[in-house]
């Protein structure tokens, strides 16, 4: 996000004379403190307290933003597309895919560049039909993801003659008895093709359990929130239980520019300050401290960072930028907020989209007001306010072009 609003504000062909600013918040993955972070988002000051992990940029503003970008997961989504709606507040979303957010009597102004599991589950669907499975099972995450996807599957199979043979639930945070309880009914269903669709840290917990049982001989099918994971696709322990699953991603793309950015990052630059997530990621991918009492060892027992460190040196997740898919996202939803402001600046007096065909106050920009019909390179996305939502992710070659792990 903070790429792409940079590069808005360097290259300035699509806002000149015009700077983007920006409040990140982190919401923990976590709905209450995703609502919060929206709260101070939109009230326009600072309730006071601390918000952990709360980023600004130089040219951020004091006021309540026009619009929002977030949250990730659905379950956060769902929680602040509800209090964005009443105050018209657009909400553009990079990875929240329950397709309840469709809903647009429920959620006017919550917007995606990510696809609604509509879309997702219809092509799992044609899975089960394509390989003639006649019975399945369902493993799903306790959440508006994983119970709204596994419904929509179970309903879209049936309608395709096949059967569900279980649905079962994983729990947040689950005990050792509830997922050894899962595991135990798949294994005595005689089912060989199941679903899982969750998320990815309750999907790793379901698959150690898998592990530890010696369940094999399964055909896994995985949503699109764990099918590229590489919290399960490198540990060498789940291959020879997820070889050959089968599942979609959402399109991956190389952006230019953007792995320079990521190595030039050092706790020790200027801006440094202004990023609260730059030093606790430093410390981890080094495994040393920044931060030094007496005696030059931190209590965690890592050594003090020598200076000399560098991301150039590693090769991990965080600099293999060849196939981005949520980063891509957000920068698509931070390209379609740009055409708005572009647009809205554009309009003609008296040919506006206002009643009495008026323009907006470029100088006052109401949340409501803002619009967007493309994004980078002429890509439709979608229009703020409109009854239709749509957005040009897609599910590419969705029967043949499917993750293998091998």
């Amino acid at each position: 996000m903070i790429f792409a609003i940079e590069e808005i504000n360097r290259v300035g062909a699509l806002l000149p004379n015009f700077t983007l600013g920006y409040k990140i918040y982190d919401s923990c993955s976590t709905p209450h403190q995703a609502l919060k972070a929206a709260m101070e988002l939109t009230g326009g000051e600072e309730s006071g307290s601390e918000f952990e992990g709360e980023t600004l940029s130089p040219d951020a503003c004091h006021g309540a933003v026009p619009v929002v970008i977030g949250d990730g997961g659905s379950t956060q989504s769902l929680v602040v597309a509800r209090f964005l709606g009443v105050f018209q507040v657009p909400q553009v979303s990079y990875f929240s895919s329950c397709a309840c957010l469709s809903d647009k009597k429920e959620f006017p102004s919550f917007l995606r560049t990510m696809p609604s599991d509509f879309f997702q589950v219809g092509a799992l669907a044609q899975l089960v039909k394509h390989f003639g499975w006649i019975w399945v099972g369902i493993v799903a995450g306790d959440d508006a993801y994983g119970r709204g996807g596994a419904k929509i599957f179970a309903d879209e199979i049936n309608k395709l003659g096949a059967c569900v043979a279980f649905n079962e639930i994983i729990p947040k945070n689950p005990s050792q008895t509830e997922i050894s309880s899962i595991v135990a009914s798949i294994r005595s269903s005689g089912v060989h093709v199941i679903l899982v669709f969750a998320v990815e840290q309750d999907v790793a917990a379901f698959f150690d359990e898998v592990v530890r049982s010696g369940l094999t001989g399964m055909q896994w099918l995985a949503s699109e929130a764990w099918s590229t994971a590489s919290v399960l696709s490198n540990p060498r322990k789940y291959h020879h239980i997820l070889q050959g699953t089968l599942g979609f991603a959402i399109r991956g793309i190389n952006i230019p520019g953007f792995q320079d950015f990521l190595l030039r990052l050092n706790p020790s630059s200027p801006d440094a300050s202004k990023n609260p997530f730059l030093v606790p990621f430093w410390e981890e991918v080094f495994q040393c401290s920044l931060d030094i009492h007496a005696g030059g060892w931190k209590a965690d027992g890592k050594p003090p960072c020598t200076g000399t460190e560098e991301l150039k040196s590693i090769q991990n997740t965080y600099t293999n930028v060849a196939q981005l898919r949520i980063s891509y996202n957000v920068y698509k939803a931070v390209y379609a907020i740009a055409h708005a402001l572009k647009a809205m600046r554009s309009c003609v007096k008296g040919d506006g989209p206002f009643p009495q065909r008026s323009c907006p106050d470029v100088e006052n920009v109401q949340p409501w007001q803002e619009s967007s019909d493309e994004g980078r390179g002429g890509q439709k996305q979608y229009k703020w306010g409109s009854t239709v939502e749509s957005v040009h992710v897609k599910y590419r070659k969705m029967i043949l072009s499917f993750i293998k792990y091998l």
